[in-house]
């Protein structure tokens, strides 16, 4: 672009000193910048590079402006800085707010601006100002307009909108930065084309690759449970799982299991047994065994903060930093020094023991923008945070890391799965944290489901989504449509997806619901929209296109459908779709193809359980998944000329279903 501006400030011993020009090189006085524009697959790709020419330079800021035109009909994506901050479509005329001053003593008593970016980014409050961390994009029908930082090695990249002055800025928080040697600042990739073309491109730059992980499906403690999970809990719920011939890939202990948070080789007397003998009993279940742990914090009344208060970060002021307050532990917690060579053998030492004595496969990894809260003199937010997320590889195994609580770019590559959303609640939205307090990493279903959306693209391109749990059960104040909706998306969106239902609890048809997100085969996402809170997403599966559309909203709306005709056994929809509040509604696409599954009523996506059809001389093999669990009815379109179809021994004669000529079999149980 050649209406580029670069702002550079860095200071010496000599004073402060400033740069503007335009994007080329630039022989300064203390440093060279030299700035490289080269166009790759699917946009161009911009960096710059700062050589010191002098002792004791640190960076002060470095911004690079660009022309940005939002019509007002083009929705932006603004990226939260964290797993559970706030991440969604903001109109042009749209404001992104701070917490509310007017309630600063309920924030500040519970550390609220320690989760999120409010302590070292400024919000306008204006409309059209707002920012965006490590990518965004400006979508236009069916094609976005995208920028993206590749790697955030130095620090961390926000793009800041101007939408009435019609620019963005990327800026590196890199305030602080020591320049001893040669360092790439800031580097970008620019592109234009469907978000699944720009996002693979974008993808295709990143310095790692994403590790190769499956589809798991899990069951874990906290959402039903909470911190009272207890050995006796996780033995009936283990119980209830293999009665039900359940085929689930992980079950997973969060927060409750250890004594305080920060010992964590100190179960609670709660577990009797010991952490051993857990996982034991989850492998003899035929499970893998998964364990929550928050590695760089401690809570205030925890051995480790007694007896190694130095092990804890400390300000200029000596206190200690505290990363956050949780009234289900013993108040404030406070961040871990990872530069300590003590902190980080500790670390080890627990790794080595819960993953290879106690034997747990996989481990959830909770609150780690801990590690980015006082970053070490001359390293920025984005270097300690890389820093601390290459620790966690390296002593852990990506693969069997799930991260939460942690800015994303950090997790890109060094961790197979990654939260994308916050905590989901047990009602739909938190109104006085969303509109009084403004606190953009509330626990919130619709917060959660919100940025699941918003994050979808990330999804097999830098880590596994998890969107985080389901709540089928009763009890809680989400309604029937809203626990639809929520399982629904968590299964179209995540390629994580837990509950933390008792499934002994139950009913009948609520067990049948459950049962039918068996096998979840991989997805790709195809196309994903929005017209206000209703979602309209196409995915494919095996041979098939599926059909997803959610409100999210308390009104009921139409919403347009793409091309095609989309089979459910209760209908077939094309053209547009009435959704009223809270309901999703899933299809499975007819395919031209005379002969072809057109879904099943055992399956949440219609026809999923399905692996395969022939057809031979009028008789039929229907071949299923053996992870499927319902018994239920195939629907298997027909031509014109056929009168039935035999399967498995028994005629079925052929009908006409809601417009569709189809033979409707019976799918017997698992």
């Amino acid at each position: 672009m050649k209406d580029a501006q670069l702002h550079l400030v860095y200071r010496t011993p000599s004073g402060q000193h400033e740069h503007v020009g335009p994007w080329e090189d630039a022989p300064l006085a203390h440093l060279r910048l030299l700035c490289k524009q080269q166009p790759f697959a699917a946009g161009i790709r911009w960096q710059v590079r700062l050589e010191p020419r002098t002792d004791q330079l640190a960076i002060v800021s470095l911004v690079l402006t660009l022309p940005w035109p939002v019509a007002a009909s083009e929705p932006c994506f603004v990226n939260g800085y964290q797993t559970w901050t706030e991440s969604r479509f903001f109109a042009p005329q749209d404001r992104l707010q701070g917490l509310n001053p007017w309630w600063r003593p309920v924030w500040r008593r519970y550390r609220m601006q320690q989760y999120g970016d409010y302590f070292f980014r400024a919000y306008s409050g204006k409309p059209g100002q707002f920012h965006s961390h490590t990518y965004t994009y400006v979508r236009s029908g069916s094609t976005c307009r995208f920028i993206g930082a590749v790697g955030e090695e130095a620090g961390f990249t926000v793009f800041q909108y101007d939408v009435p002055a019609q620019q963005l800025c990327a800026e590196v928080d890199a305030e602080g930065l020591r320049l001893d040697a040669p360092v790439a600042i800031l580097d970008l990739v620019t592109a234009t084309g469907t978000p699944r073309a720009v996002f693979d491109a974008w993808a295709s730059q990143q310095p790692r690759p994403r590790p190769s992980v499956p589809v798991i499906t899990g069951w874990t403690s906290w959402y039903q449970y909470y911190t009272g999970i207890t050995e006796a809990i996780v033995q009936e719920n283990l119980a209830a799982f293999v009665k039900h011939r359940v085929p689930i890939d992980l079950f997973q202990i969060d927060d409750g299991y250890q004594q305080a948070v920060g010992d964590w080789l100190t179960p609670d007397a709660t577990f009797p047994s010991g952490m051993q003998a857990a996982a034991a009993a989850i492998h003899a279940a035929g499970y893998r065994a998964g364990l929550w742990l928050a590695p760089f914090i401690c809570e205030r009344d925890s051995a480790v903060f007694r007896q190694h208060p130095d092990w804890v970060c400390r300000g200029t002021d000596g206190k200690p930093v505290e990363a956050g307050f949780s009234p289900g532990w013993s108040g404030p917690f406070y961040a871990l020094d990872l530069q300590q060579a003590a902190v980080r053998a500790y670390l080890r030492e627990v790794f080595s023991v819960v993953l290879e004595t106690w034997g747990f496969d996989f481990v959830k990894l909770d609150f780690l923008y801990a590690a980015a809260l006082l970053p070490p003199a001359g390293r920025t937010r984005g270097q300690a945070m890389a820093e601390a997320m290459d620790f966690l590889a390296e002593t852990v195994g990506p693969a069997r890391i799930l991260a939460c609580g942690v800015p994303l770019a950090s997790a890109f590559g060094r961790v197979g799965y990654c939260r994308i959303g916050s905590d989901v609640a047990l009602k739909w939205e938190d109104r006085l944290l969303a509109r009084h307090l403004r606190y953009r990493e509330r626990v919130s279903t619709w917060n959660a489901l919100t940025s699941a959306l918003g994050r979808a693209w990330l999804n097999g391109r830098t880590f596994a989504n998890d969107p985080d749990v389901f709540i089928l059960r009763e009890g809680t104040a989400l309604t029937p449509a809203q626990r639809h909706t929520l399982f629904v998306l968590n299964l179209a969106l995540g390629d994580l997806v837990f509950t933390s239902d008792a499934l002994d609890a139950y009913d009948p048809d609520t067990r049948r619901l459950y049962l039918s997100q068996f096998p979840l085969r991989p997805r790709t996402l195809a196309t994903l929209t929005n017209e206000g809170e209703a979602y309209i997403l196409t995915f494919e599966a095996e041979d098939a296109v599926y059909l997803v559309a959610a409100n999210l909203g308390d009104r009921a709306c139409e919403v347009g459908l793409p091309e095609g005709r989309y089979f459910h056994p209760e209908a077939v929809v094309h053209g547009r779709l009435r959704l009223v509040p809270y309901v999703t509604r899933c299809f499975r696409r007819i395919e031209a193809d005379e002969w072809c599954v057109l879904g099943s009523d055992t399956h949440v996506f219609p026809g999923m359980d399905v692996r395969s059809l022939t057809v031979a001389g009028g008789e039929a093999q229907v071949g299923r998944w053996p992870e499927a669990r319902n018994a239920g009815i195939v629907y298997i379109h027909v031509p014109e000329a056929v009168e039935a179809l035999t399967i498995s021994g028994v005629p079925n004669p052929a009908r006409v279903h809601h417009g569709v000529r189809c033979v409707a079999a019976p799918l017997p149980p698992a």
